[in-house]
């Protein structure tokens, strides 16, 4: 009695399944590759406030890792518009700012909207030593390892139906050895790092919320 109960508990579960469609968690309907996808600037959401040409060329990274991805097949930058548009209009409707991209993307006749923020950024120094092997032998020296973390946010909006289609985080790191303390740095609070580690640390963080797992193009292609 008992397993023809669990028979039919079981067949119950299936028939359900059949006609609610698949058990577990939905994934994110792909998106209109044909849409245009308009890249706003990143914003500094860190107390750093010396970031401004790292958070420029994030954009540009954008627009690289989302064109290599080929999740949308028209992407545009806030910097593009500046053909389209005057710079005084751009003034006039403060593009950077969430709030007031729609009269931009509706110019631009955009779709989709993508938003990043920049939410973390730290670095670790610690001594090290390096050996470097040579025709003579080898040499070693030692001086300061430095790591720098990025962590960005990103979210992308569906302006047809008001919905986030993708929300999620990427983090960056890139290394250093250092045996001299020439190198332009930048100041991180009480700490120092290259500019360069910066830079970097920033794009690998745009290339892994594009193409890391769980990142736009896993989610919205289907693959995660």
């Amino acid at each position: 009695m008992r397993s023809m109960l669990h028979q039919m508990l079981g067949i119950l579960l299936a028939a359900s399944c059949l006609l609610l469609g698949t058990c577990g968690i939905g994934q994110a309907a792909r998106p209109d590759a044909s849409a245009l996808l308009l890249v706003m600037p990143m914003q500094n959401k860190t107390e750093y406030g010396n970031l401004g040409t790292y958070l420029d060329s994030a954009e540009d990274n954008f627009l690289f890792e989302l064109q290599d991805a080929g999740i949308f097949s028209h992407v545009y930058t806030e910097r593009d518009t500046k053909k389209l548009l005057d710079e005084q209009a751009l003034q006039q409707t403060g593009l950077t700012q969430e709030g007031t991209s729609v009269p931009l993307a509706d110019r631009m006749k955009a779709r989709y909207v993508l938003y990043s923020n920049l939410v973390g950024l730290s670095v670790k120094h610690s001594e090290g030593h390096v050996t470097v092997a040579n025709t003579g032998g080898s040499d070693s020296a030692s001086g300061t390892s430095e790591k720098v973390t990025a962590m960005i946010s990103v979210e992308v909006v569906d302006r047809q139906t008001g919905e986030d289609i993708f929300w999620g985080h990427g983090e960056g790191t890139s290394r250093s050895f250092k045996l001299k303390e020439d190198d332009l740095m930048i100041h991180l609070g009480a700490e120092a790092a290259p500019e360069e580690e910066c830079n970097n640390a920033i794009m690998k963080a745009v290339q892994n919320v594009v193409g890391g797992k769980e990142g736009l193009k896993d989610t919205l292609l289907g693959k995660g």
